[in-house]
């Protein structure tokens, strides 16, 4: 029995720095995925108005993949009403410009592709352009400059909403 024990500690170590490494890739591949949309042109729509899309993009996305979702900080559950919409100053057309961001932490899905391709399915029919990414997700993006990203494994998963330049 004691054996059995010593075992199982080394597995969950693995899986814990997996989780961790995977993790970190998902949070890279999001941040990749904004950084080309950072400079767009501004929307023209009040702050108001570009959080609420934000955040509406977000639920949809959520009810479309299903599971648990949390805010960036892992430890709360992201709500629309509680969502803490991050500031990202400096844009790359001009520094004097902000975007703003939003990030959720979800499960892990049996299938990811087929979850994916579900949400771009879903994020076109609001009329984003949408791209899978090669069995890491999907992006999309709309004539306003809104972007958004879901990447996903069997293990987590990861949605991120960006606003142009403001």
């Amino acid at each position: 029995m004691s054996d059995q024990l010593h075992s199982e500690a080394p597995n969950r170590r693995r899986m814990r720095l997996w989780l961790v490494i995977v993790g970190v890739a998902i949070v890279v591949a999001i941040v990749v995925a904004i950084v080309v949309s950072v400079g767009r042109p501004t929307s023209g729509l009040s702050v108001s108005e570009t959080s609420a899309e934000l955040n509406h993009q977000m639920e949809v996305a959520m009810s479309t993949t299903g599971g648990s979702w949390t805010d960036y900080t892992r430890a709360r559950p992201w709500k629309p009403s509680t969502a803490k919409t991050l500031v990202v100053t400096a844009c790359s057309s001009n520094p004097n410009l902000k975007e703003y961001l939003e990030i959720a932490n979800g499960p892990g899905f049996a299938q990811p592709d087929a979850t994916a391709e579900k949400l771009a399915k879903r994020w076109k029919s609001d009329g984003y352009s949408t791209d899978l990414l090669n069995g890491l997700g999907a992006d999309a993006s709309d004539s306003r400059g809104f972007h958004l990203v879901f990447s996903a494994s069997k293990i987590t998963s990861q949605l991120l909403s960006g606003s142009s330049c403001f």
